[in-house]
């Protein structure tokens, strides 16, 4: 990534993952013409457009519970650890392995998005949000699998938190 610092991409990582979380969580409230979702929508793009100033795509891992940011992980403590977390999991449990955001999202895509995860069942898999995201022409927004997974491996195994050191079994 050719940001200036590590500390730059830090407050771009954080800022992105705070406004998509919060955009994820008011679409599955909100219609995408609510000016409350609006204003959201809007933070989010702002946030993103800043991302992409210097980079023609910024792309979010998700590995397990961590999430990754063009390849730098996202600092998940303080005011990003539930806004990580969520977009970790919310994309692992979906066998999402990344979303790839180029400079054609803006708006537009970031609500094709968030609506793709919404709108769609709780248990739905990689090839169902896939099919919500192409419903919007030219989204600006690429879903990839896990790596080394399949679209269909991805589906019948959704990708799950290990359990942590020490956990007790139920």
């Amino acid at each position: 990534m050719s940001l200036s610092t590590r500390a730059e991409t830090a407050a771009l990582a954080a800022e992105l993952v705070r406004h998509l979380f919060v955009l994820f969580k008011a679409a599955s409230v909100y219609r995408s013409d609510n000016a409350g979702y609006r204003v959201h929508a809007t933070l989010a793009a702002q946030a993103l457009a800043h991302a992409l100033e210097q980079e023609a795509e910024v792309t979010l891992e998700a590995r397990e519970e961590s999430l990754f940011f063009t390849g730098f992980p996202v600092d998940m403590r303080g005011g990003n650890t539930a806004s990580g977390r969520f977009l970790a999991l919310e994309l692992a449990r979906r066998g999402v392995g990344a979303v790839v955001l180029t400079r054609g999202a803006g708006e537009r895509g970031l609500d094709a998005l968030a609506y793709a995860f919404a709108l769609v069942a709780r248990d739905a898999g990689f090839d169902e949000v896939s099919s919500a995201l192409a419903r919007t022409p030219d989204p600006g927004v690429v879903l990839r699998p896990p790596a080394g997974l399949d679209t269909a491996r991805a589906q019948a195994q959704p990708q799950t938190p290990a359990p942590r050191a020490g956990a007790e079994k139920a």
